[in-house]
């Protein structure tokens, strides 16, 4: 898990979304699960989310040659 104050730099109440401009300057578009949490926030606003991450490997003997 991840936690990161990121600052809102737009919102959609229709789709519901908002894009964050993370710390490290990445923009990314976060989906959000209650509408009513948009409620009360605005552009240039921070906001603290936590969020986790997943990561698949496989690992595989190297070909005997």
């Amino acid at each position: 898990m991840i936690q990161v104050t990121a600052t809102i730099v737009s919102i959609d109440k229709v789709t519901p979304s908002v894009t964050l401009q993370r710390p490290d300057g990445e923009v990314v578009a976060v989906r959000v699960r209650d509408p009513k949490k948009l409620e009360g926030v605005a552009v240039g606003d921070l906001v603290e989310i936590t969020y986790t991450q997943a990561l698949a490997i496989i690992v595989e003997p190297a070909s005997g040659k």
